[in-house]
């Protein structure tokens, strides 16, 4: 029976691993180039600090500043670990154990979402401290200007999040669909 439901699928199939090499090959370009991106942002907040040893910098400016540096460090590692699980995607694999693998790489809902939200925590730490020391100076410590700095950050990043859904919603959630339709038709649990 299984056969049967094969070659009843056969085009769609076909159809639906053509789509996912394509967004396959898509996400490996992009996140091949987040990673060097993230990566050359290390380096050159690294040189940075060693070019700036300005006395008048806060501890708290030099911390956050070493935080923004593990931040891009983070991101850079995290988007290359997904460029190495794309790209070591076996094509050849039994159908359903591809479809399983294309499932938990296209939804959107993952443990690589929690460790985004982890990084950009420590994002936010770093860009705040970094703020606070800048306008304390101006406006004198006061925790509007902490207020107003994780306003603007989660309201950022919120948006960003809102964008990002809208993105898989369109791109990769017919592709996530269309793999999990397939596996139910082949009575997969």
């Amino acid at each position: 029976m299984c056969n049967k439901i094969e070659n009843q699928n056969n085009i769609d199939l076909d159809q639906l691993l053509d789509k996912l090499k394509s967004e396959d090959l898509r996400n490996k370009k992009l996140m091949r180039g987040m990673s060097i991106i993230y990566g050359s942002l290390a380096l050159i907040y690294i040189a940075l600090s060693f070019l700036n040893p300005d006395p008048n910098i806060f501890s708290s400016q030099r911390l956050g500043f070493l935080l923004l540096i593990l931040v891009f460090v983070l991101f850079s590692l995290l988007f290359k670990s997904r460029y190495k699980k794309i790209k070591e995607m076996d094509y050849s694999l039994p159908v359903v154990d591809l479809l399983k693998k294309a499932s938990d790489r296209q939804k959107f809902w993952s443990i690589g979402l929690l460790y985004v939200f982890f990084i950009s925590l420590l994002a936010d730490i770093a860009i705040t401290m970094l703020l606070y020391g800048i306008f304390s100076t101006y406006y004198g410590n006061s925790l509007l200007i902490i207020a107003i700095i994780q306003f603007i950050y989660f309201a950022i990043l919120g948006l960003t999040l809102f964008f990002t859904y809208k993105t898989w919603k369109v791109k990769q959630k017919p592709l996530w669909s269309g793999i999990n339709k397939m596996l139910e038709e082949l009575n997969v649990n």
